[in-house]
């Protein structure tokens, strides 16, 4: 005679992979967008200056959607660190 555990432990024993399937690969997404968020941040650390980040910034405003505000808060960054920087020089 099986019980409702019985039932219970086999379904959860059935459905385990999957479900360790679906966390890797959601695991593995995240770890791709890190590594891509910090490629991108080091691909745009060359624009340093104010002008050198508003004429990428001028580029970039005609464009709309995740990727166009992901670049825009990195240059945003960008140009909060020149002049934080800036501050301690003066």
């Amino acid at each position: 005679m099986t019980t409702t555990q019985d039932r219970m432990t086999t379904r959860t024993a059935v459905h385990a992979p999957a479900v360790v399937r679906s966390i890797r690969a959601r695991l593995s997404a995240r770890r791709q967008a890190a590594l891509a968020h910090r490629r991108l941040q080091d691909d745009l650390a060359t624009f340093r200056t104010p002008s050198e980040i508003a004429d990428l910034m001028a580029l970039v405003d005609s464009t709309e959607g995740p990727d166009a505000e992901e670049i825009r808060g990195i240059l945003n960054r960008n140009l909060a660190a020149f002049y934080r920087r800036s501050a301690w020089v003066a």
